[in-house]
């Protein structure tokens, strides 16, 4: 009897350690535990392929590098992971997930950054801040975006000034339907004398209106005499554009858009937009290659800053 008592109470005390002891042993919950698994990362996951890069490219190319053009707000794009969306304005039939690096890689595209701001009701666009000289404490950037400006109004063709025509219709295609850039008439604004509007603007308009497929009317300008500059010589606004003549067919009801190199206080601009209203014309926007800073902080209304493909 002893015994068979003796094994009972072994039985029970296994029984009890097994219920309340065992099964909260670590072993047992490490086993009841579902493990985390860690992703292993591996480091060649976003690396662009050179077969799928050849074939993007394909594709790109058969659309015409519609996609490409779209590129015009690289400040507004966003970045989900690896991916950047890109919004086409050229009526693209879908929105395209690219990567932009990838673009990059493929076609080794330069990009034109320009800011647009609203002049009395007319959009305008410019490419660089002019600080004139007397601006000394500015960054080297803007040093250079100084002597850009210097250089093309002293007609100097040089690896500062040798892409500007591109960068111009740059912006303009992208702000603009090749289309309607048909219709257009690109007037850049006269200079103080003929000499130097033959030497600022002569080739940079045949080439700006030959990328553009815009009517070009330089050769339609004719000095009746030369004035002094504006910083040596005070302008009034009727005599702004007194010194120069075009016949008025040539403008009249024509979409015009009119390039200067600096806008400053829009002056000139408004002058000649009143001059081509009065022959019948239709100024629709303004370009410049800089705009000058204004310390005394004049409003323009800024509209935002945007960027273009550059089309060799």
């Amino acid at each position: 009897m002893t015994i068979i008592l003796f094994i009972i109470g072994i039985v029970f005390v296994s029984y009890i350690y097994e219920t309340f002891f065992k099964s909260n042993s670590v072993d047992d919950i490490k086993k009841s535990t579902p493990r985390i698994q860690s992703k292993k990362i591996d480091p060649n996951e976003y690396t662009i392929k050179k077969a799928s890069l050849i074939s993007f490219e394909n594709t790109l190319k058969k659309e015409g590098n519609h996609v490409l053009k779209g590129i015009n707000d690289l400040s507004k794009v966003t970045l989900p992971n690896t991916e950047k969306e890109i919004e086409s304005p050229l009526a693209v039939k879908e929105r395209q997930m690219v990567a932009l690096e990838e673009i990059l890689s493929i076609f080794d595209k330069k990009f034109v950054s320009f800011d647009i701001f609203d002049s009395n009701g007319l959009p305008c666009y410019f490419l660089h801040n002019y600080y004139p000289l007397k601006y000394n404490d500015i960054s080297e950037k803007n040093k250079e975006n100084r002597k850009i400006i210097y250089d093309f109004k002293d007609g100097l063709l040089n690896e500062r000034t040798s892409n500007i025509h591109k960068e111009i219709a740059a912006v303009l295609l992208n702000s603009f339907s090749k289309d309607s850039l048909k219709e257009t008439v690109f007037i850049c604004l006269p200079a103080s004398t003929q000499t130097k509007y033959k030497r600022r603007y002569a080739r940079f308009s045949e080439e700006v209106c030959k990328a553009c497929g815009m009517m070009n009317f330089f050769q339609h300008v004719s000095y009746l005499w030369d004035r002094k500059a504006k910083h040596i010589e005070k302008i009034t606004a009727g005599s702004e554009l007194s010194h120069i003549y075009f016949p008025k067919e040539i403008v009249e009801n024509k979409k015009i858009i009119i390039f200067d190199d600096i806008f400053t206080t829009g002056k000139t601009l408004r002058a000649m937009e009143y001059k081509l209203i009065t022959n019948g014309a239709n100024v629709v926007s303004a370009i410049f290659l800089g705009k000058t800073y204004d310390q005394y902080g004049i409003k323009m209304g800024m509209l935002g800053r945007k960027s273009a493909v550059i089309e060799d």
